[in-house]
């Protein structure tokens, strides 16, 4: 079995050998209005969901991020419910797919019914609200996006959640929403995207940008984006960043893993990350990324590295 820092040197190979995509228990800590670290429940079945679920509560986390598109909410709702945690020491984020619609009509009416049956499997499994309710991708047209975040407000109360929220819409998108909801309810609060060093792009640009719109930025894929790939130099310049951190910047005296450290440059970009693993220890060293801070020079180093 590879290790984890085998994974990525792999991914980091394969990503050589590909075209550049430019050529061709730790509290909850909080990147308003979302927590920081937050685990993501990935595709398998119900009974995989349960046990990945427990496993990272006892790792420490306490953010959540589960989709339909999984097909496991019934299993992840179970694990909530059996952890025994109580439920104002989560925070519990959900989305919706409704994305195939072409019109308002259509969107509204396909937002309302994956609402519907999203919460059926939850509440089936134990767990009756949401703190953050998202739409998992933009309709395919601003019309039908209009619908899409109608019926999102519209269930909104339904799904006991506090919170709305987007994944994967560009900055146009995410203007139709905020146009949308200009006095008429609930707004945007965080945007879902593959923002890591594995993605060439402006990322502090694109926090600001939706800074000014009033929305937080959240990272999928942090260790490396759609496709799980950190450039080497950027992995290995992780690694040394990670090996100096020692003395009081690490109680442990061993230093940082590169996942730490490359997770915690996701947190100082000003977005929270959602992770996923099977590997108890490997998500203990993603909550490690709340611990410590990186110097301007570290991040600088860590951006240069990934050429980006």
């Amino acid at each position: 079995m590879l290790s984890r820092r085998d994974a990525l040197l792999l991914s980091a190979l394969v990503a050589d050998l590909a075209p550049s995509p430019c050529t061709g228990t730790v509290p909850v800590a909080w990147t308003s209005p979302v927590p920081q670290a937050t685990f993501g429940v990935q595709i398998y079945d119900d009974v995989t969901a349960q046990r990945l679920t427990l496993q990272a509560i006892e790792a420490g986390f306490r953010s959540f991020f589960t989709s339909p598109e999984a097909g496991n909410q019934l299993g992840f709702a179970r694990a909530i419910r059996e952890s025994g945690v109580p439920r104002d020491q989560l925070f519990l984020a959900g989305s919706l797919l409704c994305d195939d619609a072409d019109g308002f009509r259509s969107a509204r009416r396909k937002t309302a019914a994956a609402l519907e049956a999203s919460m059926a499997d939850l509440n089936q499994g134990g767990v009756c609200s949401l703190d953050l309710l998202m739409l998992e991708r933009p309709a395919r047209s601003a019309s039908a996006i209009r619908g899409q975040w109608l019926a999102l407000q519209e269930g909104q109360q339904a799904a006991g959640a506090t919170l709305l929220g987007v994944a994967n819409f560009d900055l146009s998108e995410v203007d139709v929403v905020c146009s949308a909801s200009a006095g008429k309810g609930a707004s945007p609060c965080v945007n879902q995207l593959p923002l890591s060093l594995g993605v060439r792009m402006d990322h502090a640009g694109l926090v600001r940008a939706h800074a000014a719109r009033g929305v937080a930025v959240q990272s999928w894929g942090p260790l490396g984006g759609p496709d799980g790939r950190i450039p080497r130099p950027a992995l290995a310049e992780a690694e040394a960043i990670g090996r100096s951190l020692r003395g009081a910047d690490c109680a442990s005296g061993h230093g940082r893993s590169a996942c730490a450290v490359l997770l915690r440059w996701v947190i100082q970009q000003g977005a929270g990350f959602v992770v996923h693993s099977r590997v108890k220890s490997h998500l203990r060293e993603d909550l490690e990324a709340l611990e410590f801070e990186l110097s301007p020079e570290q991040m600088q180093r860590l951006t240069r590295a990934a050429g980006i």
